[in-house]
């Protein structure tokens, strides 16, 4: 397994955690609501030998920052967006 790599993304109003570990496709694991990255550390490690495996912890949850901004699914769309373009993945993700 690789390590797993802790980097930091800015984001408008703070700035997110995100892991990454892995080589081949991306998959971005989200976690729910009121929860943390560290639920997937687990599944990061049993795919990280096919896969790249991008995982952020939402604003306001885990070591991210809680920015004082609406929470709509548009500002976390846009946070998913700052974190792939941030980790050079290219990944896609549907349109609010």
């Amino acid at each position: 397994m690789s390590g797993l790599n802790t980097q930091r993304v800015s984001v408008p109003g703070g700035e997110l955690r995100f892991l990454r570990t892995g080589q081949g496709p991306t998959v971005v694991l989200l976690h729910t609501l009121r929860t943390q990255l560290e639920y997937f550390i687990p599944l990061m490690r049993a795919l990280d030998q096919d896969f790249e495996i991008v995982a952020p912890d939402l604003p306001g949850h885990g070591r991210s920052s809680a920015p004082e901004v609406e929470y709509t699914a548009r500002y976390f769309t846009d946070c998913r967006r700052a974190v792939s373009r941030s980790s050079g993945s290219h990944t896609r993700a549907p349109r609010w």
